[in-house]
């Protein structure tokens, strides 16, 4: 059963995914420059994520461990007290050091929830390939269906 949290005035909810989400293809991310370049391609995959979203937790688990390139990894998390995150961010952190080779992921914070906000997303996780400012793809939620596009990108966005 999903979850359902009020986030800074803005209603997210947690559990099975719905796929692809058009509606935020060529959005821009007005409030978020911090993350910078991206791979060769200038590309990032980016998810928003919270400590009390167990499908956001499978996810930031399973990225890493299937990542074949040098795109960069983003995690903004948008828990409003970030204590919680950084206890989910440095058992992270341990296991991705634990596993040679796994790419690991640039930790952010959103406390305000206010790019969710931005962007008008209801479900979490939100996976968001982005180039610049300009979102390209995004997924909203968590399931095998999403995993397996993820390798679909994976594969397509690595090639040499």
């Amino acid at each position: 059963m999903g979850r359902i949290v009020l986030v800074a005035g803005l209603l997210l909810s947690a559990g099975c995914a719905h796929g692809g989400d058009s509606t935020l293809v060529g959005r821009a991310l007005a409030v978020y420059e911090a993350g910078g370049g991206g791979g060769e391609s200038g590309e990032r995959l980016v998810i928003l994520w919270a400590s009390w979203c167990a499908r956001c937790i499978e996810a930031l688990e399973w990225i890493p461990e299937r990542h074949p390139c040098a795109i960069p990894l983003e995690a903004v998390s948008v828990d409003a007290d970030p204590r919680l995150a950084a206890r989910v961010e440095a058992r992270l952190e341990a296991e991705a050091q634990a596993q040679a080779g796994s790419v690991g992921w640039q930790w952010r914070r959103d406390p305000g929830a206010a790019r969710a906000q931005d962007l008008g997303l209801r479900r979490l996780p939100a996976l968001l390939w982005v180039r610049g400012r300009t979102v390209l793809a995004a997924y909203q939620g968590w399931d095998t269906a999403i995993a397996r596009r993820l390798e679909e990108d994976f594969a397509e966005r690595c090639r040499p």
